[in-house]
């Protein structure tokens, strides 16, 4: 089974990018179809006839420059997902948490004072 892997590794790692991409389809993150594309670079490496440190190194340095440089330009333009229990769009803050994540917890009308009062605990 080695002896074929090496002496076939541009399917091997064909092999390796279509599971990737597969599943990526479950996750929807492309963080794996960065790999899968990766993967692919390796592949195109070892049917030219590369060594496999070569293929090794180009399935890494793709995979990293996708990564870093492409995938959080594709993140952006993809639409928000929408709230699994109500289908309606979360809004966000700037650092990640949904807006009415700490206000549920909370007294209620607390919301309304904390506006009134303002952040230094003295009404204006």
């Amino acid at each position: 089974m080695i002896d074929w892997i090496q002496e076939h590794a541009w399917a091997s790692w064909l092999g390796a990018a279509v599971i990737l991409a597969a599943v990526e389809l479950l996750s929807l993150d492309l963080v794996l179809l960065m790999f899968a594309i990766g993967a692919l670079a390796a592949a195109l490496t070892a049917a030219l006839g590369g060594p496999a440190w070569l293929a090794i190194a180009v399935f890494a340095v793709v995979s990293l420059l996708l990564l870093l440089v492409v995938r959080p330009s594709m993140v952006a333009k993809l639409p928000r997902r929408t709230h699994p229990r109500d289908g309606a769009q979360q809004p966000r803050r700037p650092h990640g948490r949904r807006l009415g994540a700490r206000l549920r917890h909370q007294r209620p009308g607390a919301a309304r004072r904390r506006a009134v009062v303002g952040s230094s605990g003295s009404a204006r």
